[in-house]
């Protein structure tokens, strides 16, 4: 209904970012990255570019991979 079965949450970057137990809105901003964006990629709504995964890899002590393993983490 309303499109919502097609969206996948990213429960690997949604489980890091509950593990700091810092609010989605610190991890946004020290990853530099709005907060309705960063809400927009762990909620499947939007795609994260390389360098917004490689910043929330290097903010969340994990590597892209580990945090979109369906991704590609090549250069853009």
């Amino acid at each position: 209904i309303f499109g919502f079965a097609t969206m996948t949450l990213n429960d690997a970057l949604h489980s890091a970012i509950f593990r700091t137990g810092k609010t989605q809105r610190a991890i946004a901003l020290m990853a530099r990255i709005p907060e309705a964006h960063l809400s927009a990629i762990i909620r499947g709504r939007a795609e994260a570019s390389a360098g917004e995964r490689k910043r929330l890899a290097g903010v969340l002590g994990k590597t892209a991979e580990e945090l979109f393993p369906a991704s590609e983490t090549v250069n853009d």
